[in-house]
């Protein structure tokens, strides 16, 4: 069973500090998706459009952007809330995890989101951000409170 984290807030400067390195980082959406299904690509087979597909065939294509797009758009949404409306990212993150719910998406497949997203930001981003070490405590602590919300939805 995967533990649901404590929701821990960030404060105004955390949270400038990622809304800053979020303007860079959500023009990397594709190739967040697609650094998750290559690093485990069971997750795949959970979205209809791309099973049974090889992912370099794939990851050009409108429905592979689409999918990176809502993901980013979520990301955004959230972090835009940040310091300012706990409400709004509790309820941006449960309508994602009942949505998720409905399709049998587990906790652990979100967690290995949560280790693909931070080695993409270590590998693919981490020379053009600054104060690194401090971005990724930022995201893996708002990923916390990402997964708090989100896994009260899923249980």
């Amino acid at each position: 069973m995967v533990k649901t984290p404590p929701f821990k807030e960030l404060t105004e400067e955390q949270a400038k500090l990622v809304q800053t390195d979020w303007d860079y980082i959500k023009t990397q959406a594709n190739e967040i998706l697609y650094n998750f299904f290559e690093k485990f690509p069971g997750n795949q087979k959970q979205f209809k459009a791309f099973i049974g597909k090889d992912l370099d065939d794939i990851k050009d294509t409108p429905e592979f952007a689409d999918h990176a797009e809502k993901i980013a758009t979520l990301f955004g949404q959230v972090i835009e809330n940040l310091a300012k409306d706990s409400t709004k990212i509790k309820e941006l993150i449960n309508d994602m995890g009942l949505r998720h719910k409905d399709r049998g998406i587990s906790k652990f497949a979100f967690l290995e989101f949560r280790e693909a997203f931070m080695d993409f930001l270590r590998f693919n981003v981490g020379g053009s951000l600054d104060g690194m070490q401090v971005c990724q405590s930022l995201y893996l602590q708002l990923q916390s409170m990402i997964k708090n919300v989100f896994y009260l939805g899923l249980d």
